[in-house]
C-alpha cells in the first residue's frame, strides 16, 4: 500500500536491533526512521515509550525475533502499524578501493 494511503495512521518503530554493528549506529537508524516516517505523514509513536515496551517484553537488541513479536509489540504500543528494523552491518564495502571517497554503508533489513 503506498505511503500516501497510510497517512495519519499511527506507526511504532521498534528499537533497531543490531548484529555486526554497534548500539550507537542502531539508535541513529531508529531516529532516522522515526523522522522519515513522520515526513511521510505517519503519526510516529514516542521512541522512549517504544524502548520501555521493548524492554518490558524482555526483548534484546541482538536477537532475531519472529513477526509475531513485532505484532505483539505494536499491540502493546497501541499502533496501527509497526516497523521492525534490523541493522545487520555497517562499514565500507569489502571491494571499496582505498581513497575512493565512498561513504560508509549499512545493511538494513526493515519489516
Amino acid at each position: 500500500v503506498p505511503a500516501t494511503a497510510q497517512q495519519g495512521r499511527s506507526l511504532a518503530v521498534m528499537p533497531s536491533q543490531y548484529f555486526s554493528a554497534d548500539a550507537e549506529s542502531a539508535a541513529r537508524l531508529t531516529q532516522s526512521l522515526d523522522e522519515q516516517f513522520a515526513r511521510q505523514g505517519y503519526r510516529v509513536m514516542n521512541q522512549d515509550r517504544a524502548e520501555e515496551v521493548f524492554r518490558a517484553m524482555g526483548l534484546h537488541a541482538s536477537t532475531h525475533y519472529a513477526d509475531r513479536k513485532a505484532i505483539e509489540f505494536g499491540r502493546r504500543m497501541g499502533a496501527d502499524l509497526v516497523a521492525y528494523p534490523r541493522l545487520l552491518g555497517v562499514g565500507l564495502p569489502i571491494d571499496a578501493p582505498a581513497g575512493s571517497g565512498l561513504e560508509p554503508q549499512a545493511v538494513v533489513h526493515l519489516r
